[in-house]
């Protein structure tokens, strides 16, 4: 080991200045060769997760948000209706129903065109219980369009009102 180290330094000693400087210059030439090569790499690979993120992910992140503002208006909607009776919060749910429906099937379209598998599977769920409340919105829309359907009391009270009272109420 010592042996080979003074040989080394034999030759560096017996070398000139200028070529000890070219020598030099091309050993910062080679280092600098490599590094700027794992750059290039690491950029690529960057590059290659930036556009798998923004071309196949982002697309489907912003529809499902979208889906989930939809579904939240939509409730908000058939709740103000049941509350008011106004004819425009009816017609603001209706839109948001279709919407919802319009961008749960893009979602599912592109879960499919993407092959994600999980998400496909967790996206036919969610259609499912998207069907059970529109079940659900259209029992309330029809349980609420009349007082009788409203309040059963009142109902009942209606069929089984004895005759003298329904007699009272018709003179009245």
């Amino acid at each position: 080991m010592v042996h080979i180290r003074e040989k080394i330094m034999s030759i560096l000693h017996n070398l000139s200045i200028r070529t000890k400087q070219w020598f030099g210059f091309g050993l910062i030439l080679c280092v600098l060769s490599v590094s700027s090569i794992f750059t290039l790499i690491s950029l690529s690979n960057v590059e290659q997760s930036v556009n798998g993120v923004v071309l196949k992910s982002q697309p489907r992140l912003i529809l499902t948000k979208d889906l989930a503002s939809s579904l939240k208006q939509s409730v908000e909607s058939l709740g103000f209706y049941l509350l008011t009776k106004e004819d425009t919060h009816l017609k603001d749910f209706s839109t948001q129903k279709e919407q919802t429906h319009y961008i749960l099937q893009s979602l599912i379209t592109k879960s499919v065109e993407a092959k994600d598998n999980v998400a496909s599977q967790l996206l036919v769920l969610l259609n499912d219980e998207v069907k059970q409340f529109d079940q659900t919105a259209e029992a309330l829309l029809s349980q609420t369009a009349t007082y009788e359907g409203n309040f059963p009391g009142i109902a009942y009270a209606n069929e089984h009102i004895n005759p003298i009272s329904r007699n009272q109420m018709q003179l009245t």
